[in-house]
């Protein structure tokens, strides 16, 4: 753990709407809603001593492990609301000391900044690398934080002073205060953590070359990280390691992980289980094979990028859909 002395402070139709049905089904069986009361972020209690932070404007989705007097915290957002994510996490039965993020985006890593001093934090050692070269993008961030925080919520008066801070604190920023104190690399790593079991799996590159997925095999809880977009449409990131082939056999490796009862957080849409991983899987698949046709039929990439299909239908987020299939067409050629 970084030192007090640190500055502190970022496949079908059918199967879509199956998707969308998934969280609703979960909801009713378990009434997840907004505990603690009085809080900036939307939490849901998954089991004892496990909750979810699912905020789709803030953020990738958070998942928080309380054991004994720690909490483990899954991904920091962006850095407009670290400090609030570790507060409210803090207050649902411990003290922040361990971090995971599942992989390097800055909407799931955005805040390591803001919480280095206080956590160890954990990630792919592909992740370390490319987090440590995204200070400036993290430090533009926290200087737009401020305009992002939603003054109807509860508490926003404080998470907007907060957000100032880490505007003003932005600038004094090093690579050093973004990157992740601990580079793994070997696969599957047992996380000591109290009495919770956790594991952590990298199964290959899929949405990036550095995701890793957070297992609760007692508590029965999966954090999927961005292998998973519930609903909606997924984001391609080709720079970053993304291969819809690879991210493909990733899904079916977590679904392996997966039994009629787990609850699946996945790293953006709403709360899911395996029947959500089901339908991300006949995405990546049918996009591959859609995509694969027409490029064998000598369509071109601003062709094929204006197509819609049946298993795209109902999804949120269509502004990334042209993304997705360019980022496949490029496969496709490259294969």
């Amino acid at each position: 753990m970084r030192g007090l002395d640190r500055r502190s402070f970022l496949g079908v139709s059918a199967g879509a709407l199956a998707a969308g049905l998934v969280s609703s089904a979960w909801a009713g069986r378990r009434a997840p809603g907004r505990e603690p009361r009085g809080t900036f972020f939307t939490w849901h209690e998954l089991r004892p001593g496990v909750h979810a932070a699912v905020d789709g404007s803030l953020g990738g989705n958070s998942l928080a492990v309380v054991s004994g007097s720690g909490v483990l915290l899954v991904d920091t957002k962006f850095p407009a609301f670290a400090r609030a994510l570790a507060r409210e996490a803090a207050a649902l039965g411990g003290k922040l000391t361990t971090i995971v993020n599942t992989h390097h985006h800055a909407d799931h890593t955005g805040g390591n900044a803001v919480l280095n001093a206080e956590a160890e934090i954990i990630a792919h050692a592909q992740a370390a690398e490319r987090i440590a070269g995204q200070l400036g993008q993290y430090a533009g961030m926290a200087r737009g934080g401020p305009k992002q925080v939603e003054m109807e919520r509860h508490g926003a008066e404080e998470v907007l002073t907060e957000a100032q801070a880490a505007a003003e604190a932005a600038s004094a920023w090093t690579a050093d205060d973004v990157t992740p104190d601990k580079s793994l690399s070997e696969w599957p790593h047992q996380l000591p953590f109290g009495e919770a079991e956790v594991t952590l799996h990298h199964f290959g590159a899929g949405h990036t070359d550095n995701d890793v997925v957070v297992h609760l095999p007692r508590a029965n809880v999966v954090h999927t990280g961005d292998l998973c977009f519930h609903g909606l449409h997924p984001f391609f990131d080709p720079p970053g390691g993304a291969t819809c082939r690879g991210w493909s056999e990733s899904v079916a490796r977590i679904i392996e992980l997966c039994d009629g009862d787990t609850v699946v957080v996945p790293g953006h849409g709403e709360l899911t289980d395996r029947t959500g991983l089901g339908a991300q899987k006949r995405y990546l698949d049918a996009l591959w094979e859609h995509v694969s046709e027409e490029v064998a039929a000598g369509k071109s990439k601003e062709e094929v990028s204006a197509m819609r299909w049946g298993f795209m239908d109902g999804l949120g987020r269509d502004q990334l859909r042209p993304r997705a299939i360019g980022a496949v067409y490029d496969e496709v050629r490259g294969s």
